[in-house]
This record gives structure tokens, C-alpha cells and sequence, in this order.
């Protein structure tokens, strides 16, 4: 954010910096790592960080409301100085809180579900298949015409021209 200040002050367009520099970036990729580090030293039992799913969801909806209310990307106004690391986080809420309700001890009603849901699915696609599909690919015609081998050359022995 310093160097968003910075190139600011020193009359760089501030969109152009945020959007297309290393450094208008670097902050997005620190808090990635941390989100990344956060994830890793999880333990199933951690539901605190389920509730990111619930404030992150919402928080992105009205921040991306905010964002293109104030002029969206085509905006240089100084506000996007602040905007990378709050997009960074509420990204990283939602990642975070997705991926620990998914690996959640409460989530066994959802898997038990795409354990029954998938099979099913599964197997009403190929019924589909063999009662639908296959009965009409079996009425179409051959797009190619046979080759007879006759008319190929075996001997390449002999350079005639």
C-alpha cells in the first residue's frame, strides 16, 4: 500500500499501478500466502474460520457494489489505493471459509448426499445413453468410403518419374 501511496503522490495513475505492476499487486500475493499458510496449519475442529464463507460472500457482494458504484476499473480516483487488499481479503475470507466448511465434521450431510446423488446420476446417464442416444448413432452412415489397396503403392524400390 506504501507504494500505491507513493506512485500516487508522484502522479502515476493509480489504476494502472494497481492493476499492472508487481508491486500494485504485491500486497494481494502476501495475503494469499498468509490465507495459503492459514489453511495449511488448520485442524478440522477450527469452525472459526467456517463463518469467512458468511462474511466473505456478502462483504465481496457489497464491495464489488461499492467498487463499480464509485466508477469501477476505468475509475483513477485515490480510493483504489485502499481496493487490492480489500479485495485480497474478503477473497481470502471466502476461500478459507469454503474450503474449511467443506473439510468440516458437520459436512458429513453433504457428502452422505453426493455419495447417494452421484451413482444415481451416474446411472440414469447411462440408461439415457443406451435407451436414447446410442439406438440413433447406431442409424447413421459411414462418412468415409472404403479404400481399396489396390491402387496403393508398396514397392518404393523403384524412383520412375
Amino acid at each position: 500500500m506504501v507504494a500505491r501511496i507513493s506512485a500516487l503522490l508522484n502522479g502515476a495513475n493509480v489504476r494502472e499501478f494497481c492493476y499492472w505492476t508487481i508491486l500494485g499487486r504485491l500486497d494481494q500475493f502476501i495475503i494469499g500466502m498468509i490465507a495459503a499458510q492459514v489453511v495449511r496449519n488448520l485442524t478440522i475442529d477450527d469452525k472459526r474460520l467456517g463463518w469467512g464463507l458468511l462474511i466473505g460472500i456478502p462483504g465481496m457482494f457489497m464491495a464489488l457494489f461499492i467498487f463499480n458504484r464509485s466508477g469501477g476499473w476505468l475509475s483513477t480516483d485515490p480510493w483504489k489505493i485502499v481496493w487490492p487488499p480489500v479485495e485480497a481479503l474478503l477473497w481470502g475470507l471466502i476461500i478459507v471459509g469454503y474450503l474449511v466448511f467443506m473439510n468440516s465434521k458437520e459436512n458429513i450431510l453433504l457428502r452422505a448426499i453426493s455419495s447417494i446423488v452421484l451413482p444415481i446420476t451416474i446411472s440414469i446417464s447411462t440408461l439415457s445413453y443406451h435407451a436414447i442416444e446410442k439406438p440413433f448413432l447406431e442409424l447413421r452412415h459411414s462418412y468415409l468410403m472404403p479404400t481399396t489397396h489396390d491402387n496403393i503403392v508398396t514397392d518404393c524400390s523403384s524412383n520412375k518419374l
